[in-house]
């Protein structure tokens, strides 16, 4: 079972077109961090059903921890007009925010963002990190995690928090109480998002970041290992378009 995370795609529509024809094989796709930008989230706006239609034909089951600037109040239902969307999009292969989905034998729970749900899983999928992981550090020096998620983190005791929305973070992964947190970052090339592979069968973490001068960096850690076991792996030129940037 092979997970692929992405976070903060914003539509960037050939992020999505990667994804869906030329990404390495997986068996469930995770989103977390921005689905769409701010000027996608007008209550009618045609990101919102673009991204809406793209999700539904993926190829593979596809796990959403996301949002995007929250757009308007809607006062029919009380709630964010994001938040009433994303909850739109669940369905037979699309898990939303709220949503558990079963692994070969583990579970993976889709955190709703900003509020205080919680459920007991292996795996969680969160927009934003808790306050205190590396991960939820900007590589600035400021913090940009929730508190109020680690609580329920503490709580529910997840082995792995799988987040976004801290775009450059200090690093894309740390082992913080007990838990492993990843993070792959927003990256500089414009047709490829940084991107984690989580391979539970063969225990193992493959992080692949999008340098600016088309070099990829990859990291690779087992889920065994203290994060300062990470080996770094000699960094290859991005490929063309036309082919599939496979990770063996």
């Amino acid at each position: 079972m092979i997970l692929l995370h992405v976070s903060d795609l914003r539509f960037n529509k050939p992020w999505y077109h990667w994804l869906a024809s030329d990404s390495p094989a997986h068996d469930v796709l995770v989103i977390t961090g921005d689905l769409l930008d701010a000027g996608a989230c007008g209550r009618s706006g045609p990101a919102a059903g673009w991204v809406a239609g793209w999700m539904r034909e993926y190829p593979r089951p596809v796990v959403v921890a996301a949002g995007g600037p929250s757009g308007p109040w809607d006062g029919d239902v009380s709630t964010w007009w994001i938040d009433r969307w994303l909850a739109s999009l669940a369905g037979d292969r699309v898990t939303a925010p709220g949503g558990m989905t079963e692994l070969d034998g583990m579970t993976l729970y889709s955190h709703p963002a900003g509020t205080g749900a919680g459920r007991v899983a292996d795996i969680w999928a969160v927009r934003t990190p808790p306050a205190g992981p590396g991960v939820a550090w900007h590589d600035t020096g400021h913090g940009g995690g929730d508190p109020d998620l680690l609580y329920l983190i503490r709580r529910y005791g997840p082995r792995l928090v799988l987040c976004g929305h801290v775009a450059s973070p200090l690093s894309w992964v740390d082992h913080f109480e007990g838990v492993l947190y990843l993070n792959p970052g927003v990256g500089d090339s414009l047709r490829v998002p940084n991107h984690i592979l989580v391979d539970l069968d063969a225990g193992t973490v493959r992080h692949r970041a999008l340098a600016a001068d088309g070099g990829v960096h990859e990291s690779l850690l087992g889920l065994g290992m203290p994060v300062g076991d990470i080996a770094d792996l000699e960094p290859t030129p991005e490929t063309d378009s036309s082919e599939p940037l496979l990770v063996s």
